[in-house]
């Protein structure tokens, strides 16, 4: 037995590829689907990338404002433990006067609890941006990652509304990353 292809009817074998092509093929938007899955797996690529920057500088920030907080409250233990020292020989009868070393620490320590107070909630608002970033951009990796096992649904069933359904989702994560570049940018 030969293994020649069939002929169908008397057509040129142009003809026939054609026929086969379409009858048991992938369709034509088959080529389009296979794209735009490989797409949003670059985007999620990339979207990933981003989102472990900006949990990384989150985790950073927010650690850096609990030393900022742990120095502010050294201060405010100095500060108290020269505040009842002053109240301690007040009682005594030695109040000390204005112009003190002790009270020019109590005035100092203020201030530099101040600046640390400062310092620390800019961390936190630092910190809270980037957690909400790095959100926006882990739920754009979930579109983009539901979307290419959408595309594949498409492609495996030959079935072109999950390929719409697939650019829908992979365009919401799309959306989601572009939130995310806007909310970092400010």
């Amino acid at each position: 037995m030969s293994q020649e292809p069939m002929l169908i009817e008397n057509k040129p074998h142009e003809e026939q590829a054609e026929h086969v092509h379409h009858s048991h093929g992938a369709p034509h938007w088959s080529g389009f689907a296979a794209v735009i899955a490989a797409c949003f797996a670059a985007l999620a690529a990339l979207t990933s990338l981003l989102a472990g920057h900006h949990a990384d500088h989150g985790m950073e920030a927010q650690l850096n404002a609990a030393d900022k907080w742990s120095q502010y409250q050294a201060k405010s233990i100095k500060q108290n433990l020269v505040e009842s020292k002053l109240d301690i020989l007040a009682a005594i009868g030695k109040e000390q006067p204005a112009t003190s070393p002790e009270r020019a620490n109590i005035a100092r320590y203020d201030q530099e609890k101040e600046k640390l107070r400062d310092e620390a909630k800019e961390l936190e608002s630092e910190a809270r941006t980037h957690n909400a970033v790095h959100g926006k951009l882990a739920i754009a990796i979930g579109f983009c990652q539901v979307a290419i096992a959408i595309c594949a649904v498409a492609l495996l069933t030959k079935r072109k509304p999950f390929m719409y359904l697939g650019l829908l989702l992979g365009l919401s994560g799309v959306g989601f990353f572009v939130m995310a570049i806007l909310r970092g940018m400010h």
